[in-house]
C-alpha cells in the first residue's frame, strides 16, 4: 500500500469499500445502483462516505459558478 497509503490512511474503511462495490455490481448487473437516476431537474447523487447517503444537487453553488463558462 505504499503508493496509496497517504490517501487511504492507516485503516482504510472496509465498510465504505463494500458499499461502493455493491453499488457498482448492482449497476453492472441491472443498470440500477440503488438510488434514483441522475436527471438535470433533480441531480440525484450518492455521496459515498462513512455514512453514505443520497443527496440532491450536491455542490449546486459550484455548478452555478461555472454556468455559462465554456
Amino acid at each position: 500500500m505504499p503508493l496509496f497509503g497517504p490517501m487511504l490512511g492507516q485503516n482504510p474503511l472496509q465498510e465504505l469499500a463494500r458499499t461502493m462495490h455493491a453499488a457498482w455490481v448492482a449497476f453492472a448487473g441491472t443498470g440500477d445502483p440503488g438510488w434514483l437516476r441522475y436527471e438535470l431537474g433533480r441531480r440525484t447523487t450518492m455521496r459515498f462516505d462513512t455514512v453514505s447517503k443520497v443527496v440532491e444537487d450536491p455542490r449546486s453553488w459550484e455548478r452555478a459558478l461555472w454556468a455559462g463558462i465554456r
